[in-house]
């Protein structure tokens, strides 16, 4: 049988994840390959409409979820900072 995690040991694992590492586990699944119009990592133009609403509003549908991408990408555990930290980490790494 497996081993199972408790919701407490998620949320410390939770607490410390980088930016990077977020994206890798969580982000990058949609965003890397733009899977149900998810805008792509480093491709600048498909962000465009999402950086036209500016900064707070991409954070904020991040946080909570829009179209298909579920409120905090999935991962209920992660902090507003932490959401905000990957959405930024992205935008830098698509050149905005």
């Amino acid at each position: 049988s497996f081993p199972t995690r408790r919701s407490s040991d998620l949320d410390a694992a939770a607490a410390n994840m980088p930016p990077e590492q977020i994206i890798a586990e969580v982000c990058a699944g949609c965003h890397s390959s733009g899977v149900l119009g998810a805008p792509k990592i480093g491709e600048a133009s498909s962000w465009a409409k999402a950086n036209a609403a500016g900064l707070d509003a991409m954070v904020s549908n991040a946080i909570n979820g829009k179209n298909a991408m579920p409120p905090r990408g999935g991962n209920p555990a992660l902090t507003d900072d932490q959401v905000r930290a990957a959405v930024e980490s992205m935008l830098k790494q698509s050149g905005l």
